[in-house]
């Protein structure tokens, strides 16, 4: 449960030697099937300690669901969000 909603989590893990991986963390809301959260690392850039968690929100275009915002903050592998940017 995240902020109160029932969500899947899938963990998905990009490897390609003998570069480190990316890990991303995907939280899928259980009613509306639309990926509310994601934790990732970005393996290449360095970012690998603290994952960063994206927020992502969503609005109906011709009848369709399209991503229309996505809000980045650090955090932890909980996704809890640190202060700041």
């Amino acid at each position: 449960m995240l902020q109160g909603i029932q969500q899947e989590v899938v963990k998905v893990i990009f490897e390609s030697d003998p570069k480190p991986k990316d890990i991303y963390q995907l939280y899928t809301n259980i009613a509306s099937g639309l990926i509310d959260h994601f934790l990732f690392t970005v393996a290449e850039f360095n970012v690998v300690e603290t994952p960063l968690l994206m927020k992502v929100e969503y609005e109906v275009v011709a009848g369709l669901q399209i991503s229309s915002e996505r809000k980045y903050k650090r955090s932890s592998w909980e996704p809890e969000t640190a202060d700041g940017p």
